[in-house]
């Protein structure tokens, strides 16, 4: 009889000590992502990492303007092959319309990473609704590397 409980309190003591060392892991991973929204890293797919404002080395806005002239076209070129209606052409419209809003706002006088931003904002309102975080954040990546030097 002695032997049976002393294998179940082994037993509960084992699983107790395994959920607390899981627990623990968890709780530093939580902890590093946490730290790097905190430092400004994105992170994944986290919409924290969506407010971040971008740092970095940006173009000048006479360059920025320059080059998203020279993006807006490309894109403009992409329309002409594609089927008006399609999902992928309203995918490259609302695209489109988000390199036209930086392009609007840095002839507001805005700086770079802020006339990002502010186009993110545009797409935050519910006349937008298919346009996910995930797409949101490609965009932004992909707008700083346009932009950055």
């Amino acid at each position: 009889m002695k032997k049976v409980n002393f294998k179940h309190v082994l037993m509960t003591l084992s699983v107790a000590l395994a959920f607390l060392l899981v627990g623990i892991g968890q709780a530093g991973a939580q902890s590093q992502a946490s730290a790097l929204v905190a430092n400004g890293s994105a992170i994944g797919n986290s919409p924290k990492s969506l407010m971040i404002t971008p740092t970095g080395n940006f173009v000048s806005q006479a360059n920025a303007l320059a080059i998203l002239e020279d993006h807006k076209a490309a894109m403009k070129d992409q329309f002409s092959q594609l089927t008006p209606g399609s999902a992928t052409y309203n995918a490259l419209e609302k695209e489109y319309a988000f390199y036209c809003a930086i392009y609007d706002d840095l002839l507001k006088g805005n700086a770079v990473p802020e006339s990002i931003m502010a186009s993110l904002a545009v797409f935050n309102q519910d006349i937008y609704p298919t346009v996910t975080t995930t797409i949101k954040l490609a965009w932004k990546q992909s707008a700083i590397d346009l932009l950055t030097l």
